[in-house]
């Protein structure tokens, strides 16, 4: 009784915590007009994961320099990484980012038939009845 209560937890636990592999090209990411980017507390810029193959989190697309740096991702090189969800804060749900491997043009190629078309999924999202509840009246009026 224990054994399978035990392991239905275990398994709703895993099916609840998001885990992907994608392969990104690094590139600054400078921010908008309107927000432009900041450098974070040791002056490193932040940067940005296009995204060639894969899924990966919404949340997860633009790091700050320093955690870049220390995972080895540099501009301009192409990676195949991997997210996991990593412990929810105040924030809500983040993400970690691990670089599984640097890639070089053929073998970007392959991994992205492999993989497939990128796609982006946000984690942050509230649930339906929440996101209406919250919703001003021209998002009622108009949800699409």
């Amino acid at each position: 009784m224990f054994f399978t209560f035990t392991f239905h937890f275990f398994i709703l636990f895993i099916m609840s915590t998001f885990i992907s592999t994608a392969i990104v090209t690094v590139v600054n990411h400078n921010g908008s007009f309107a927000n432009p980017a900041k450098a974070d507390k040791h002056g490193k810029m932040p940067v940005r994961l296009n995204v060639l193959a894969g899924t990966v989190p919404y949340e997860g697309t633009v790091l700050s320099g320093t955690i870049a740096e220390r995972n080895g991702l540099a501009v301009g090189n192409s990676y195949m990484v991997q997210f996991t969800e990593g412990t929810p804060n105040a924030y809500g749900r983040n993400t970690n980012v691990a670089v599984l491997a640097t890639l070089k043009p053929l073998e970007i190629i392959q991994c992205v038939k492999e993989l497939g078309a990128p796609v982006t999924v946000k984690l942050n999202t509230p649930a339906p009845a929440e996101a209406f509840a919250t919703a001003d009246a021209e998002e009622k009026a108009n949800p699409f």
